[in-house]
Parts: C-alpha cells; structure tokens; sequence
C-alpha cells in the first residue's frame, strides 16, 4: 500500500516539470549530427517526452481510480479524420511516420500532440499553466541572442534554433503579443523592464526573419490586442510604456529594411514585367544573361498561387482526396501530377515542392474536407474561449498557417493552448477524483509491466529510427572526404536499422559508385547499384525526390568504363536498356516538370542517347523554350 501511495504522490506532481521541460527545449533544440538539424531533432524530443508522460497517465490511470475530462468533440473529430486518412493513404509508411526529414504533420505526430492535449486537459492546474507560460516567454532570450549573432555575422535572414525564417518568425508572433500585454499591463516597475528587455531581443530577432507571413500575422495580432489593452488600462504610466514601444517597432525596422528593399525593387520591375508585351518568363537564368529587368529576390506570390492553383485541381480531382485526403504527409507524392506548367517560370522551377504553402489546403488536401472544418473550428472557439493577452497568438498561428505550416514548437504550444482554453470550457461537467484503485495489486502490477513494455518497445524503435539517420549523415560525410570504406559502412548500418527509408538505399547506390574506379568487379557492383536503386524507388515509387537523385546514377549504370568519357562507343549494353526505360519512364510521368525533363536530358546528351535527347529538348521547347539558350542541359 505504501508503494502504492508513494506512485500517486509522484503522479500528481510529475507532470508540470515534464511539461515545462517540453515548453523550455523544444525551441532551442537542434543538432549537428542528423540529416536535418532542427525540426527533426525537436520531432523525436517531443516523441521521447511526449511518449513518456503519456505512458505515465494511463499509468497512473491504472493505479489511481480517476474520473476524467472528455476531449472536446471537434478535436475527437479532427484526431478521428487523421486515423480514417492515414488508413487509406497512398504511402502507408509516409503518413505513420512523416515526410522525411520533417516528421512533423505525419500520425503519430498527431497521436503524441493530442495526447499531450488530453494528459494537459486532466493534469495541468490554471497555476501550472501560468508557469507554463512565463517558461515558455523565456525561450525569447536564448533564441533571441542567436538568432540576432546570426544576422549580425552575416546572414540575410535569421533562423536562429528553428533552422528557416518563417519558422522563427511563426513562434515568435505568437509569443511576443503575450510579452507586449505583459509588460504593459504589469504594475511592478521592475518586472515591466524584465519584459520590456526580453520584448524588444524577440522583436528584433522576430523583424530580421523578414518573414512577411509572420509579420503579417503579428500586425493583425495586435489588432486584436491594442483594443483590449486600451480598453483596460490604470496605469499612469501605461501611456509612456505604449509609446515607448511604438517607437521601438518603427525605429527597428527603418533602421534594418534588410531584403525588403530589394522586394520594393522587385514589386515595380513585376509591375514593369505584367505591362511589357513579353511577360512569360519570372525565373531568371543561371548564367547571368543580360536583363533589363532582372528581380533580386524570388517570387513568392507567383509561387504560391500556383501552388494553390494546383493543390486545388488535386482535391477536387477525386471524391476521395476531397473527403479523405491522399494520406498524412504524403502532399509532395499526389501534387506532382497537377503541378502548374506556371512554376516552370518561377525562380523554384527546378524544385520538388513538398508543401503546398498553405496549411489549411494541405490539411484538406491530406485529411479531408472534415479534417479541414475541424481545425477551423478549434480556431474558432478557441479564439472566442481565450483570455483577452491568449487571443492575439491564436490569431497570429491562424494568419501565418495562410502562407505556411506549423512546426514542432508552434503545434506544441498551440495544442498546449488548445489543453487551456478547453479545459475552462469542460471544467463545471466533470472534475477529477482520485483515490488508490480497488482493482486487485496482481492486475494493476501486470498492467503496468506491460504498459511499460510497450513503451520502451515503441522509444527503442524511434530510437533506431534516430539512429538511422544519424548514420546515413555519416556516410555521406565520409563519402565527400573521400573514405569509401567508412561511407559504405555506415550506409549499411542505416539500412540495418531502418530498412523502410528508400532515401537510404539511394544513399548507399551513391557509395558504391566510388567502388567504380577503378576495379575489376564492375559488374557486381553494378549488379548492387541497380537494386538499390530500384529497392529505393519500389519503397516509394510516389516520391520524386528519390527519382530525381537516382538519375545521376543511371549515368554510372549505363557507361561502361567510368575512366574514360563518355559517348556512343562508351556504353554499357547490360544497363542501356534499364536506363533508357528509366528515363523515358520518368518523362512520361513527369511531363510538365521542366526541371525532371532538363536533368534527364544532360544525361541522355552525355551518354549519347540522341534519339531521347532530342525528344527532352522538343519537350523544354513547349514548356520553357529559354532554357535552351541558358540551361547547362542544352549547350
């Protein structure tokens, strides 16, 4: 009994430091050692924590007879379109896990988010949120300080802990609203300079992002803000704080224009573009042709809209994607066949967009249209449920996700928020009582074990997951300093603890084709290169990323002594045929997309397949005909 009272002590008492050590270091997160340094990194510490303190609930459900908080229906909804969507996804394994490298957006993202929503709902006091909230506001001062060293040394546009500007700029919209009603409505002298301090590093960080997402969404946050602070004002110094800050956000940003400059630039050569007789072309060329109108950043609206323009025609393509969606995470797989001929003209052509820009189109185009109204509506009542110095950041996470997509931290502190806010909503239907269980200690102790079990067996699995790409980064570094053997081990120890990675294989074909020179096993290798490759491409043949990089190393396939240069009497009758196919395979199905078509056609032309060749360039011809003149491809 006493053991058992010892475990409902810890119970009660566990959560808020986990809490708070999630709130504190997910942002300032990042690592040097895998693939992708930020949001992978915060994914799999959110997984670790988040796992844990889920798994400690229904432990301590178990052991403690408690009567719980429902979850409110429309995120029951949303979670339950997230389970029906991943069921039927395109890629099974992509919508479980998430797009590599992100992670973030796939459903056991999701599942981890939502259930630190409902431990939040039934454990969290309004005391602990308020510390929660007062932890989370000091992340401004590490990211802060980093990301403005950032910009002083040199870079354009500061990113500091989340690894891309609109990132940045995204979690610091949300939060500098809450530092601004902070400080001015705090009567101690004292504390106000404390928040005024750290307001003014996040804002100057927040401006150098130069992310016209998130200062958009900070602009209309404080429309929202300013009206409820003048409207509760009583300190007599309130006005000399407000002025002080307006001062503060006009002197920051006239003094530091940054690339809005040149995007002042940009809007009147795009307007000189739109009334000249020839306005086709808003890419600029690589080689530095002389232009009389020639932009100095890129085209984000041309890209967007295209984007959106394309995403569109994809939902409503089928009644499935329209009620269902394609599957989490899987946007970059069913986009590329209603990709916009539009993009091939924009400064992006030669991308592979895995985003459509847009949250509120990838949640429908993903999940379904239900999916789409659920997240809606948890704005909504959300925005209506909060405290007056809540709803600004609301506001901002809403506005920003029109142009972008949560991250890690900003779904953190957004289903965290969402814990709050709804907590006050189910609070008078049902409380919470707790007293040791009265099932017997047999059960409860063979629950537990196995609980337990369960969990270290899932962390264990992501850790290998982890792992994994730690080790992929390795060989690929070993690779670029020239040490096959390491490069071709660690490519091996990825796959061994990850198999279902196609990027891996790919990596591993890579390695191998430095065993080419020179050797006396070609065809072996060969033989080990081509069913990497297509071990890689099997595992999704949706993904064109690992199609794109596996182009390159048809040229390996095809010439038959890598020593020498290549042409029409260089080339390897064993993998031609394979590789012609590949390539003619990889057209078909990417017709539209001027950058597949112009990578293939570098190789078709160095392996002296002119017949393709020539198709390749026909091809460019219809779709973006200035390639011809400029592009590596075609001279």
């Amino acid at each position: 009994m006493r053991v058992l009272q010892s475990i409902k002590k810890a119970c009660t008492s566990i959560y808020f430091p986990l809490y708070a050590l999630l709130v504190f270091c997910t942002p300032l997160i990042f690592s040097i050692n895998s693939n992708e340094l930020f949001e992978f990194p915060k994914m799999f510490f959110v997984y670790f924590v988040g796992i844990f303190i889920i798994t400690f609930f229904i432990s301590d459900i178990i052991i403690n007879r408690t009567k719980l908080k429902r979850p409110h229906p429309a995120v029951v909804i949303l979670f339950f379109t997230f389970v029906v969507s991943t069921i039927f996804s395109t890629h099974f394994y992509t919508s479980i896990f998430g797009y590599y490298t992100r992670f973030n957006g796939g459903f056991l993202s999701h599942l981890v988010f939502f259930g630190l929503y409902y431990v939040a709902l039934n454990k969290l006091t309004k005391g602990d949120y308020k510390n929660l909230l007062t932890t989370l506001l000091f992340t401004v001062i590490p990211i802060g300080f980093y990301g403005l060293s950032q910009y002083f040394n040199g870079v354009s546009r500061a990113y500091s802990t989340f690894g891309q500007p609109n990132w940045l700029a995204q979690y610091l919209s949300m939060i500098l609203p809450v530092l601004l009603y902070i400080f001015l409505n705090n009567k101690d002298l004292r504390l106000a300079k404390v928040w005024f301090g750290i307001f003014i590093l996040g804002f100057y960080c927040f401006w150098v992002t130069f992310s016209l997402s998130g200062i958009l969404g900070f602009l209309i946050s404080l429309f929202i803000l300013f009206p409820k602070i003048l409207k509760n004002k009583k300190d007599r110094n309130f006005g000399y704080r407000l002025a002080l800050i307006i001062l503060i956000m006009v002197i920051i940003p006239i003094s530091n224009p940054g690339i809005f400059g040149d995007k002042i630039k940009d809007i009147i050569i795009d307007l000189k573009k739109s009334t000249s007789s020839v306005n086709v072309v808003y890419a600029q060329e690589e080689t530095g042709i002389n232009l009389n109108l020639k932009n100095n950043v890129s085209d984000p609206s041309f890209i967007r809209l295209s984007l959106w323009e394309g995403s569109m025609r994809m939902i409503l393509s089928s009644a499935k994607t329209f009620l269902i969606g394609s599957g989490p995470g899987t946007f970059p797989y069913t986009f590329q066949p209603f990709r916009s001929l539009k993009l091939n003209y924009s400064s992006e052509w030669d991308f592979v967009f895995n985003k459509p820009h847009n949250y509120y189109i990838e949640i429908w185009s993903e999940s379904g249209i239900f999916s789409l109204l659920s997240f809606i509506f948890i704005l909504y009542i959300m925005f209506k449920k909060s405290p007056d110095f809540i709803k600004p950041s609301i506001v901002a996470f809403g506005v920003s996700n029109i142009f972008g997509w949560p991250v890690v931290s900003t779904s953190l502190l957004f289903w965290l928020l969402a814990s709050y806010v709804l907590e006050e909503k189910l609070e008078k239907k049902s409380g919470s009582l707790s007293s040791i269980s009265t099932r017997p200690k047999f059960l409860i102790i063979f629950s537990s074990v196995i609980l337990w079990g369960v969990c270290f067996f899932v962390l264990f699995n992501l850790s290998k997951i982890y792992r994994a790409d730690i080790n992929f980064k390795k060989s690929q570094e070993f690779l670029s300093d020239g040490d096959r053997e390491r490069a071709l081990y660690f490519a091996n120890k990825s796959i061994n603890l990850n198999p279902f990675e196609p990027n891996y294989y790919r990596g591993r074909a890579k390695v191998l084709t430095v065993y080419l020179f020179p050797t006396q096993n070609v065809s072996s290798i060969k033989e080990k290169i081509y069913l990497d490759m297509k071990k890689s491409i099997e595992l999704n043949p949706l993904n064109l990323v690992t199609i794109r990089n596996s182009i390159p190393l048809c040229y390996f396939l095809a010439v038959e002594d890598v020593g020498n240069v290549s042409g029409v009497d260089n080339v390897d009758m064993n993998y031609s045929g394979a590789v012609k196919e590949f390539f003619q395979n990889t057209k078909d199905k990417y017709w539209h997309d001027a950058g597949v078509i112009s990578t293939i056609a570098k190789y078709e032309k160095r392996l002296s397949f002119l017949t393709e060749y020539q198709e390749s360039v026909n091809r460019i011809k219809e779709i973006r005909p200035d390639l011809l003149e400029w592009h590596p491809s075609f001279r």
